[in-house]
């Protein structure tokens, strides 16, 4: 049995990190922060020593209000969770998914909860309840409609597919105007 070949970028990221010509700080930059700049080396270092190894409901807190600040790009409703490290934040860029990548999420989450997933069920789903109403595709809803999807089910005691019914009462849970 071969190894594999070692990756180009794993080789240069290893000649940097044991480079004898750069200082720890230099070698912090390049492969932390991504840029030398004092001002982005102080926000990282407060964000990250104030919510990332932070637990409970304050960590999560404080990690959805101060991790997008380092980011490029974020979404609504993205989840950190504890001990992240984010190399280069600035580079990172969580936006919605597009209607392909909203497709692949929905048929994994369902997978996983153990929904039954149905393209022309998504289909209605999208048609009905985004593109009729404006509405965004966020990265979160398909956890959140299967979940929906499951307590519905549990309480008719139905199994969980993704019937029109069962998509509209799930959306009409979980989509609320305030």
């Amino acid at each position: 049995m071969s190894t594999p070949p070692v990756k180009r970028d794993t080789v240069e990221i290893q000649k940097a990190l044991f480079s004898e010509r750069s200082s720890k700080l230099d070698k912090y930059y390049a492969l932390i922060i991504g840029t030398r700049s004092w001002r982005a080396l102080l926000r990282y270092e407060l964000v990250t020593m104030t919510a990332a190894n932070r637990s409970g409901a304050l960590g999560l807190w404080l990690r959805s209000r101060l991790f997008p600040r380092l980011l490029g790009r974020c979404g609504r409703n993205v989840t950190f969770g504890r001990d992240v490290v984010l190399r280069h934040p600035h580079k990172i860029e969580i936006g919605d998914p597009s209607y392909e990548e909203y497709r692949e999420i929905f048929k994994r989450v369902a997978q996983d909860k153990r929904v039954e997933y149905s393209d022309q069920g998504l289909a209605y789903l999208l048609q009905e309840w985004y593109i009729k109403r404006n509405r965004k595709l966020r990265a979160s809803h398909p956890r959140d409609l299967c979940d929906q999807i499951l307590d519905i089910s549990s309480y008719l005691a139905v199994p969980p597919v993704m019937t029109r019914d069962m998509l509209d009462r799930a959306a009409m849970a979980y989509f609320v105007d305030i």
